[in-house]
């Protein structure tokens, strides 16, 4: 897979794509996002040579990860693609002390780099990208956080993956030029 299969837009329905500044709050926005496993009629057998009296068959199933969101289908994911990809990068785990009052002081007066930031908080958000730096909001959502990775990097996006418990402080570290998401 090389893009995003995304579903076809309903023309019954429309979202408003905002962009609203990043405030500072590492929450969790996509709690109606889950990740599924299916199988597809693809078989390959192999073929392992003559092993001994007792006879194997051996195949290869094909297998399909996909993303819903709130029960909608939003795309089928490639998530060997994050392995292969020199474009996603893992933050250091946090190592600051002071998390919950820094958060909250600067976050809600918009200080440094996150008055530069664009809170990305829905699907619709992810696949319309800003044109400056968004931060995906899935504090604590490893599905949403390993869909948003795999589609990122499916898209061709640079991106960097914070720490599981993020502070203000671990987003000030991240070079900014360098990056077209940060997921949270």
């Amino acid at each position: 897979m090389n893009k995003i299969i995304i579903a076809n837009p309903d023309i019954n329905s429309w979202r408003m794509i905002n962009h609203l500044p990043f405030n500072g709050k590492f929450e969790d926005k996509f709690r109606g996002t889950s990740l599924h496993l299916s199988f597809t009629d693809f078989e390959l057998p192999v073929d392992v040579g003559s092993r001994g009296l007792r006879d194997t068959l051996v195949i290869l199933l094909e297998s399909v990860v996909s993303a819903n969101d709130r029960g909608n289908h939003i795309g089928d994911l490639d998530i060997n693609a994050i392995f292969r990809s020199n474009s996603l990068v893992m933050a250091p785990e946090c190592a600051h002390k002071i998390k919950g009052a820094k958060q909250t002081k600067e976050g809600a007066q918009g200080g440094g780099r996150n008055q530069e930031l664009i809170a990305i908080d829905s699907w619709s958000e992810f696949f319309d990208l800003p044109e400056t730096m968004g931060i995906f909001r899935a504090n604590g959502n490893w599905q949403a956080r390993l869909a948003a990775a795999a589609a990122s990097v499916q898209q061709g996006n640079k991106a960097i993956i914070l720490p599981r418990q993020p502070c203000l402080e671990c987003l000030e570290a991240v070079d900014a030029s360098r990056f077209d998401l940060i997921i949270a």
